[in-house]
Formats: structure tokens, sequence, C-alpha cells
């Protein structure tokens, strides 16, 4: 045996994400935790500190809850094994930093109370990350506790559908934020390190299992404090994620959030939330809703946050000059804008004029509903864009759009729905005139479009380099895709309308290859053929679109697509595609197609 039978190359046992990889697996329960650390130095010296800065630990105070999760635990029994003399999963030396606290009644009052705080005076000063989910608080000093002074040393918080219950007694006018408002002061507690704090407070039906003894009262679907004793103990948050606030008074919600922002920076420090980068406030409200007011959008603007990734979800009703205003605030530092548009009235209109003269030199991704922005003109304000995505961001791109029915009424009808035309909405003669080229876009996404060979080739003179493409394809613009963008890693066909003849560039008479066709992609990755607008067997992936096509590809190593029955029927091409790309998942596409099998295969 040689020596080089021990290198990192040659043996993945030493590869060190193998190595990360493994370690992550083994559980708590696992008696050979030891044992496997004395394999080698590096999986005793090596392992522990880099698989434990990363990886999350599950405490809970349901032992049901935790025992079939990777890194899950009783709380109890964590406290014992960190405090252990033998230390012998390496608690102390190499603690985790990042905990989900999930499932559990974080009440201290009482004996069990005190074995919980227990918990928190011991691991709270070490961790950096934290996760509560699915958690009941009952009083709202233990809420204040836990954020504000068992966990000095936050880097990320994470408060995610927990139940919040408050006594009768007024816990709220113990220390109560009325009188803390009046006041004014600066707060007590300060998080310096926190930069990151998401909250959803999605309603949850499911209680703590350890929380059957206690009788709680009326559930408050906000948080128990309020936003300006939440933020003003976190000063440098550099990213905020809002999502699924109250029920019926989200937008208010909101509101007062930024509302709290702008007190706290004229009664505290002008330089509170000076480095807030990302906000992600598309997912605000819990049901589709009118999405973010004008009001709330200027409240936003005063704040003039340093933003270089923005996520919101817009009022139908916006004005032009609101949106225009806002985006003139932040044009030099936003590199990342997903916007959206709530649910429409019969008044409310997209933006063709977007982005309203205002240069966007900073922007490198945009992704935005198909409702908001009809039209390519905009790409001369977007001179580095790197990402463009026009589609509906909830769509799930790879199956159809649901039918209507009385269900569901805002399912998709087939026969009704029309996609925007991008590009016949766009005047290429004045992109040209200008000679306009995004030579960075790279990825652009457009939704269920579908573009012709002619649609196709003037988009390859705006963006020359894409690497990752998403449209509706018919024969003559796959061929031409894969004449002007030869280079691409990724190809997205949905609705896919593309035959044998467009895969294998055939024509009547003349032999396969003869035309562009997808042996020309010769960088090709990835290909992935949504569902078929129009159900029919010519669309299916044949016999000789696999042999000649798919499987005489050299660099393919995932394939989403449905095949024909004579493919599924043919053990010796089954075989060799389930050779070259391992089988992932394997389902019916549409039931009322016989012998229709949609497969996603990676390699």
């Amino acid at each position: 045996m040689t020596s080089s039978v021990f290198s990192e190359e040659s043996n993945p046992f030493l590869n060190h994400v193998v190595v990360e990889r493994l370690f992550s697996m083994i559980p708590f329960s696992s008696g050979d935790f030891p044992n496997l650390r004395l394999v080698c130095k590096l999986w005793w010296k090596v392992s522990l500190p880099i698989w434990r800065k990363t990886a999350p630990v599950f405490i809970s105070g349901a032992d049901d809850f935790i025992r079939n999760k990777l890194n899950g635990i009783h709380y109890k029994k964590y406290v014992d094994l960190f405090k252990s003399e033998n230390d012998t999963f390496q608690l102390r030396r190499y603690p985790f930093c990042k905990f989900v606290v999930i499932n559990w009644n974080l009440q201290f009052s009482g004996w069990m109370g005190s074995e919980r705080l227990k918990f928190w005076k011991t691991l709270g000063p070490l961790m950096r990350e934290l996760a509560i989910e699915s958690c009941i608080f009952s009083r709202v000093k233990d809420f204040r506790k836990v954020l504000f002074r068992l966990t000095p040393n936050l880097e990320s918080l994470f408060l995610n559908r927990s139940v919040y219950h408050c006594y009768s007694s007024g816990d709220e006018s113990e220390n109560g934020m009325n009188s803390y408002e009046k006041k004014q002061i600066k707060p007590k507690y300060v998080q310096k390190n926190l930069t990151k704090l998401e909250i959803c407070l999605e309603d949850t039906n499911n209680s703590p299992e350890d929380a059957s003894d206690y009788e709680f009262f009326d559930c408050v679907e906000r948080l128990p404090i309020t936003w300006k004793e939440l933020l003003i103990s976190f000063p440098n948050i550099e990213t905020l994620k809002l999502s699924h606030l109250s029920d019926l008074e989200a937008l208010e919600d909101l509101g007062e959030c930024f509302e709290a922002m702008e007190l706290t920076r004229v009664c505290v420090d002008p330089l509170y939330f000076s480095s807030l980068t990302e906000l992600n406030i598309i997912d605000v409200e819990r049901t589709e809703g009118s999405g973010v007011r004008d009001d709330i959008l200027i409240s936003l603007q005063r704040l003039k946050f340093p933003l270089k990734k923005l996520s919101l979800n817009l009022c139908p009703e916006t004005k032009e000059e609101t949106f225009k205003n806002f985006l003139e605030t932040h044009a030099n530092t936003l590199e990342e804008l997903t916007v959206s548009l709530g649910k429409q009235s019969q008044q409310s209109t997209s933006f063709p004029n977007f982005p309203f003269g205002v240069e966007l030199a900073a922007l490198t991704v945009l992704e935005a509903t198909e409702e908001l922005i009809s039209n390519l003109n905009f790409l001369k304000h977007t001179p580095n864009l790197k990402t463009l995505s026009l589609r509906n961001l909830a769509d799930d791109v790879y199956s159809p759009p649901k039918e209507v029915d009385e269900g569901n009424p805002d399912a998709v009808n087939l026969e009704n729905y029309v996609p925007i035309d991008f590009i016949g909405n766009t005047n290429f003669k004045e992109l040209d005139n200008i000679g306009l080229v995004l030579p960075s876009l790279e990825k652009f996404m457009m939704g269920e479009k579908i573009c012709s060979g002619t649609e196709i080739e003037l988009l390859s003179k705006l963006m020359p380099n894409l690497k990752h493409f998403q449209a509706g394809l018919e024969n003559d613009g796959f061929r031409m895709v894969c004449k002007v963008w030869k280079r691409l890693k990724h190809l997205e066909i949905h609705p896919f309308q593309v035959d044998e003849m467009g895969i294998l560039g055939a024509a009547i008479g003349e032999r396969c290859y003869y035309l562009p066709n997808l042996l020309d992609l010769t960088d090709l990755k990835t290909l992935k053929l949504g569902y078929l607008k129009t159900p029919c067997s010519k669309f299916l992936l044949s016999k000789p679109s696999i042999m000649y096509g798919i499987l005489a590809h050299k660099h393919l190593r995932t394939l989403s697509a449905c095949l024909s029955h004579s493919v599924t029927t043919d053990d010796e091409v089954f075989t060799q595609l389930k050779t070259r790309f391992p089988l992932r998942c394997c389902n019916r596409l549409y039931k009322e197609i016989v012998n229709v099998t949609s497969l996603h295969l990676v390699a």
C-alpha cells in the first residue's frame, strides 16, 4: 500500500467535506462517537471544530420530538453532557454555536422552570445563532430574559411560529412598555453583535408536549413586546426579514415597525440601523393581500437604509411617483431587488415605465412578477444585471398551473391564461439604436412565454453571454437557442413543445444534426423540460431523442423530463438512462395521459 492511499485526493474519508457530513450524522445516543474520532488525526483534531461552527443542534423539551432528529437532544440531557467530567462529546472544548429551540414551553417559574433556566444560563452565552420555533412563552418577562439577558452574544435570531400567551395578572405592566416609551430612555440591554433578525408570526396549532400541565390564556398574535422595545436592543441589524405578521393587521404591524425605527433614531441615536443592508417583507401578510401601501413605502424611504437586497410585495394601487422616489433613494446601493404585486383589483395596473428613468447601475439581480413589469425596455437603466427573472415568484414551474375549480378561485385557467408578452411589448429598435448590450447578464427566466426563433435571436443580441435560460419553446425557438447560446450551462423549457426533430436537429429528408440541436450546447449540464402546455405524445422524449440526444451529450448531469411509453418499456434504453442518471423520482404527470412518466434524474 502506497502513501498516496492516505492522501485526501484518493481517500474520500480524509476529505474535509465528507468528514463534516459524517460527524453531523452521528446522534448523541451513539456510543461509538469517541471511537470514531480515533480513526485518524484529521478525524480527531479537525472534525469537531469544523462542522460545529455551522451544524445546528436541536433542543426540545419533548423527547418524542427529537428522538429521530439528527443532532436532536432533550435540554436536560444536553446540560448533563455539557457538564460531565469526561466531556465525551467535547461539548465544552468544541461547543455548538447554532441552536434551534423547538417545541418547548419556555416558562421559567416553578421547579420545571428552574431546570429550563439552568439550560439557558449554561448554554445561552455560547449561542451565536438561535432559532425559536413552535415554542410557548406564557410571560413577557421570560421572553425578555431569553432575548436580552441570557443570550448576550447572539449574532442571528429567528422567531418562528411560536405562541405568545399573557397572564391576567398584568405581567406586562411590570416594567411595562408604556412607561418605557414615555421615558424614552436608552435600552437596558443591547445586543451589539446581533446582525440578523427574522420574525414569522404564523399561527401554529401544535402546543409543546411539555406544556400539558399548564393552563394558558388568550393567544397573542403579535409579539409580547412593542416593536420599539425589540428593535432598540438591536442597533446593528444588517438583515431583517418579517413574514406572516398578524392576520388582519399585518400592514399596520409593519407600519409600526418602521415607525418604531424612526422614533428610535430620534430618541436614542441617529446611527441606529445604519448597517441594515437586507430587508425582506415580501411575505409580510399570511394570505394574499393588498401589498405594501404608499404610506409604508414613504416611511421606509425616510429611513434611508443603505439597502443592497430588498424583497417586497407592492400594493396594486401604488403610485408610480411613490415607487420612483423610493428607487431614487436607494439607486446607488441596491444590488438585488425582488418585487411582486399584491392581489389586483380591476383598477390596478402594472408599471410599463419601470424604473421611471431611474438609473439602477448597482443592480445585479432583479426578480419581478410578470404582472408588475410588462416589457424589457427597462434594461437600458440596468446595465450591470447578472440575473433577471420575470415570472410568478410563487409558481412551481415544473408542474402545470392548477385548473380553475370552485374550491380554488385563485387557480389558473389553462385555457384562458395568456402570459405577458415581454418581447412583443419591448421596443427593440430603440434598444438597438443606443447599442444596448448586457455582457454581464448570465441568467434569464421569463415564465410561461413561448418564444419563437426570431424572438430568441432578438434576445441574444441584448444578452449574448447567457449561461442559464428559461422560457417556453417550440422547435424553431429551441434551434435558435442552440445556435446563439452555445455556452449555456442550464436550460429550462416550460411550456415544452419541442419534438424529436427539434431535439435532434433533423429536417425532412435530412439526417440528424443537420440543423442546430441539443449537442450544440456543449457546456450544458442541466436540462429541465417542464409541463406540456398542450398534452400530446408528440412532445414526449422519444427513444431516438434519448439515444442520440440525451445519452449522446457528454456533459449533461441533470435531467427533468417526460418520457414516452417507448422509452419506459424498452429495458435497454431505460437501463442506460438510469445508469447515466441515477433515478431520484418517478411519478405520473397527467392522469389523462396513459403511459407518460415524469422523471427527475441526476448524474
